[in-house]
């Protein structure tokens, strides 16, 4: 299992408002990105620049719920990013169909949820890659 829990918090300043990045400060081993080759993302569109106050508070639970997800070795967690009227949470996984049994098993608790999930076979991680450029660029 990868676990970065040094965590880099970037700005971006885009036409459409701002965006705050959470990267991990560190890519995992290439054994473990040979493995994980599909990507998911998790999107929550609430709209506006940024959310207010009991949007956030939504978010925060989306968010500690979504956190057993990286306790399996099959998925691990590259970045989030919240702003310009979204919310995103971004994954590789080695296993698709064990990676959407275990979100709903981890957000088995909460109402429904305006959630998105988006997934694509990655395998050069080049979404993940390609947002910590983004984030780093500032």
């Amino acid at each position: 299992m990868f676990k970065d829990t040094n965590q880099r918090i970037y700005t971006h300043q885009t036409d459409k408002g701002l965006r705050i990045f959470s990267i991990g400060s560190q890519l995992p081993e290439q054994v473990l990105t040979d493995q994980h080759t599909t990507g998911v993302a998790i999107e929550w569109n609430y709209g506006g620049e940024m959310p207010g106050e009991d949007m956030v508070l939504l978010i925060r639970i989306l968010d500690r719920s979504l956190e057993s997800l990286s306790k399996s070795s099959h998925h691990i967690m590259t970045h989030s990013v919240l702003g310009c009227g979204a919310r995103e949470v971004y994954y590789y996984t080695s296993d698709y169909k064990q990676f959407m049994a275990d979100l709903n098993k981890c957000l088995s608790h909460l109402p429904p949820l305006p959630i998105e999930i988006f997934h694509n076979v990655d395998p050069e991680w080049t979404y993940a890659n390609s947002i910590r450029e983004l984030a780093e660029k500032g």
